[in-house]
C-alpha cells in the first residue's frame, strides 16, 4: 500500500475538521437566527410602544441631531463657576449717564394694575404644556389643570401677593440643569443652563408678563420695525430675514453700496444687570407697584445646580435673568430696547424707492443687524452701540459677529469694522446663520438647495431605518420632517426645479412605505379628485409657503416691510407673485358675478374673497420664527391619531367645502380648481 505524504495527511485532517466545523455551524445557525428574530421582535415592540406613548417625542428623538455628553466638573468647581458668573460687585453702583436717549411720552393706555382675575389664570393654565420638566416642589401644571378647587386657592394666594407686592420665597428659588449643545459635550461651555422654577410662580409672572407686553405694544413703546421678538402678532423672523436679503440683492442688481453687520451679545440673558431692568421699567412708565414686585422678585432670587445626584449650595442671582422664567423675555426686550433706541437715533437707515427709510438697526432678541449705505455711518452706529452696551455693563461678542461690504454691486473685503473693541470677522472668512438663513460669501442661496436635499435624505433614511410599520413611518415624515423642510423652502430662494427633485426623493420612500409599485403615479398619491390620502407633496407645500410669504410681506403691519416690496423669487417654472395676484383677481371677479342677480346661489357657494382676506389676516399673526422652524407640535397635531387619515392641511386653513384655500392658491394644476 502506498503511503501518504505529510501534506496529504494534513489535508485529510483539515478536511475532517472542515466537515466538523460545517456541521457545528449548521447546528448553531438556527438558534442564532431565532435569537436575531426574537431581538428584532422585541426592538419592534419597544419602538412601537414608544411611538404610541408620545408620537411627536419619538419622531423628534429619531430625527433631531444627537446631543449628548457628561459634564466633567466637580461640585466645588461648579459652585465657583456659579459664584463667578452670578455675582455682581457693582450691583449697588449707579449706572451713570447713558447719553441722550429720547424718552417716550406718557402712556395713553394705562397699565392694568388690578389683581389677577380668575379667567386669566384659567387661560394661562389652558395654554400650559403638560410635558414640562418636574419642578423643585414636585407639582406640575397637570395638577392645577385637573384640580379646579386647588387652582382657586392658588388664585386667592396670587391676589394677596399682588396686593401686598410680596413674592413668596418658594417662587424665588430655581434649580439649574445643564443641557448639552452638541455630541459628546464635556466642558461647561458646551452646555446650556435652564432654570426650573415652581409652577405657582410661573403662573403668576405669566399673567404679569402678558400685561406688560400689552402695555408696551399698545402704547408703541417698542419699535416693532426694529424689534419684533417677544411681541405677539409679528412674523419677525420672516420679515427681518426677507428685508435684509432683499437689500443685499438690490445692491447687487443696482450696483450700489451697502454695509451689513451682524452682531451678537455675549451671554445675553445672564449679563443683564438688575439696575438696567429697573431703569427700563422707569423709562417706559411702568407703574411703581409693578416695578416693586419685579424688584423684590429678583432681589432675592436664588439658584442651585443639580449634577449627577449632587446639588450645589444656593447662589443669589445678582446679575442676569433666569432662562426659563416667564417674565424674563419681555424684561430683556424692554432693557435691550433702551440700547437700540439710543443707537438708531444716530443716523438714518437706507432710503427706499418709495421714500421711506429702513431702521438703521434691526433686532430679534439679542441678534442685531445694521444695514447702512456708507461705512462712516456704520462705524458711527457701532461706536454708539458699544458705548450703550458698556453703559449697560454688557458686551458684544465679536467672534459670533460678521460684516459684509458691497461697493458698486460687488463684495469687497477692504472695509473692516470694530465691535466690542475687536475686529469684526468678514463674511468671506466664515459664513453666518441668522434667523433661519445662511449667509455666505457668494451672496446666493445655491448652497441651501443642496443642504435641504441632504437634510431631507438623512431624515428619510433615519425614518426608514426604524422598526415601525410603513404607515407609521409615513406619519413621522408627514408631521415632522416635512414641516422642518418647509421652513428653508419658505425663507430661502430655492427654485422650483430643485423642489421637484426633493419631491421625487420623498415620493420614492412614500411608495415603499405604502407597499406601492415604483410606477405608481403622483396623482394617485396626492390627487384631490377621488379617494384622498392625508398627504401633501413637497412641491405643493413649497407653493403654499411661498403664497403665504407673499401675503405676510404684502400685508405686513410694518410699513417699512411693505415699502421694501420684497421680491419672491421661485425660478422660471412657477412664480408666486403672479399666481397669487391672478387667483385673487379671479376670486373677486367670481364674487361680483355671483352677487349680480343670483343672491341665493351666492349665499350657497360662499364668498371666496372674504376667505382670502381672512387667510391674509391669519397669516400676519402666524410667527414661525418664534416657535422655530423645527417645532412641529401644532394645534391640529394634538387631535390627530397616528395612522388615522385626516384631510388636514398642516399649515393652512379650511375651505367651507373642506378644501384648503392656500393649497388651491398654489395647486399644481393652477387656480382654475377654485372655480370647479
Amino acid at each position: 500500500m502506498q503511503q501518504m505524504s505529510p501534506s496529504e495527511k494534513v489535508e485529510e485532517s483539515n478536511s475532517g475538521l472542515r466537515l466538523l466545523w460545517n456541521d457545528l455551524k449548521q447546528k448553531l445557525a438556527k438558534p442564532r437566527h431565532a435569537d436575531r428574530i426574537r431581538k428584532r421582535r422585541k426592538r419592534k415592540e419597544k419602538e412601537r410602544r414608544a411611538f404610541f406613548q408620545d408620537p411627536f417625542g419619538y419622531a423628534r428623538q429619531l430625527l433631531d441631531e444627537k446631543r449628548s455628553g457628561k459634564l466633567d466638573i466637580s461640585k466645588e468647581e461648579l459652585e465657583q463657576y456659579a459664584k463667578t458668573h452670578y455675582t455682581d460687585a457693582a450691583k449697588d453702583t449707579p449706572l451713570g449717564s447713558s447719553g441722550y436717549i429720547q424718552r417716550p411720552p406718557p402712556p395713553t393706555i394705562a397699565f392694568d394694575t388690578s389683581p389677577p382675575r380668575r379667567s386669566k389664570l384659567a387661560e394661562v393654565l389652558r395654554r400650559a404644556r403638560l410635558a414640562s420638566a418636574p419642578r423643585p416642589n414636585g407639582l406640575s401644571y397637570k395638577f392645577y389643570k385637573n384640580c379646579p378647587q386647588v387652582a382657586e386657592i392658588l388664585w386667592r394666594l396670587m391676589r394677596v401677593a399682588w396686593k401686598k407686592a410680596s413674592v413668596p420665597a418658594e417662587w424665588q428659588q430655581a434649580v439649574g440643569v445643564f443641557i448639552p449643545k452638541e455630541l459628546n459635550s464635556t466642558t461647561i461651555n458646551q452646555f446650556r443652563s435652564i432654570a426650573l422654577l415652581n409652577v405657582e410662580g410661573k403662573l403668576f409672572f405669566s399673567i404679569l408678563a402678558r400685561r406688560m407686553t400689552n402695555f408696551l405694544k399698545d402704547n408703541e413703546y417698542v419699535d416693532t420695525s426694529c424689534q419684533k421678538a417677544g411681541i405677539p402678532g409679528f412674523p419677525g423672523c420672516t420679515e427681518h430675514s426677507a428685508v435684509i436679503w432683499e437689500q443685499i440683492q438690490r445692491a447687487k442688481r443696482e450696483r450700489t453700496d451697502l454695509h451689513v453687520v451682524w452682531l451678537d451679545l455675549d451671554n445675553a440673558y445672564g449679563s443683564v444687570p438688575h439696575k438696567v431692568i429697573d431703569y427700563a421699567l422707569e423709562f417706559f412708565h411702568i407703574p411703581s407697584s409693578v416695578s416693586t414686585i419685579i424688584a423684590r422678585y429678583f432681589g432675592n432670587f436664588h439658584m442651585c445646580f443639580n449634577r449627577e445626584g449632587s446639588t450645589t449650595r444656593w447662589q443669589q442671582l445678582e446679575v442676569g435673568i433666569a432662562m426659563g422664567c416667564a417674565i424674563s423675555p419681555i424684561l430683556f426686550v424692554a432693557a435691550f430696547e433702551l440700547i437700540l433706541r439710543g443707537a438708531r437715533q444716530v443716523v438714518g437707515g437706507v432710503r427706499l424707492p418709495s421714500g421711506e427709510r429702513l431702521p438703521a438697526l434691526t433686532g430679534y432678541m439679542d441678534d442685531v443687524t445694521s444695514i447702512l449705505q456708507t461705512a462712516p455711518c456704520t462705524a458711527r452706529v457701532l461706536k454708539r452701540l458699544d458705548e450703550l452696551t458698556q453703559w449697560a455693563r454688557m458686551r458684544i461678542k465679536p467672534a459670533k459677529s460678521r460684516s459684509l461690504s458691497i461697493r458698486r454691486g460687488a463684495r469687497t473685503d477692504g472695509t473692516v469694522f470694530m465691535a466690542g473693541g475687536e475686529r469684526t470677522p468678514l463674511l468671506s472668512e466664515q459664513p453666518i446663520r441668522s434667523l433661519g438663513r445662511e449667509y455666505t460669501a457668494d451672496l446666493s442661496d445655491r448652497q441651501m438647495g443642496k443642504l435641504v436635499q441632504q437634510q431631507l435624505g438623512r431624515g428619510l433614511a433615519r425614518i426608514d431605518g426604524s422598526e415601525l410599520p410603513g404607515k407609521f413611518k409615513l406619519w413621522c415624515y408627514q408631521f415632522t420632517r416635512f414641516q422642518c423642510v418647509m421652513w428653508p423652502l419658505k425663507v430661502c430662494e430655492i427654485p422650483s426645479t430643485t423642489v421637484s427633485r426633493l419631491d421625487s426623493i420623498a415620493n420614492t420612500y412614500i411608495r415603499k412605505w405604502l407597499g406601492l409599485p415604483r410606477c405608481f403615479s403622483n396623482v394617485g398619491l396626492f390627487g384631490k379628485n377621488a379617494l384622498q390620502l392625508p398627504l401633501k407633496s413637497v412641491s405643493l407645500g413649497y407653493k403654499q409657503e411661498k403664497a403665504r410669504l407673499v401675503f405676510e410681506l404684502k400685508e405686513s403691519r410694518d410699513p417699512a416691510v411693505r415699502a421694501t416690496a420684497v421680491a419672491i423669487r421661485t425660478g422660471r417654472r412657477w412664480r408666486a407673485q403672479p399666481e397669487v395676484t391672478q387667483a385673487i383677481s379671479r376670486l373677486q371677479h367670481r364674487d361680483h358675478w355671483e352677487s349680480a342677480g343670483r343672491p341665493g346661489w351666492s349665499r350657497l357657494r360662499g364668498t371666496s374673497y372674504i376667505l382670502v382676506k381672512s387667510l391674509k389676516t391669519a397669516e400676519k399673526c402666524h410667527d414661525r420664527g418664534r416657535s422655530g422652524p423645527c417645532r412641529t407640535r401644532a394645534v391640529h397635531h394634538q387631535s390627530c391619531v397616528p395612522g388615522q387619515a385626516r384631510g388636514v392641511d398642516p399649515v393652512g386653513g379650511y375651505h367651507p367645502q373642506g378644501r384648503n384655500l392656500a393649497g388651491h392658491l398654489a395647486s399644481p394644476t393652477g387656480t382654475a380648481q377654485l372655480y370647479g
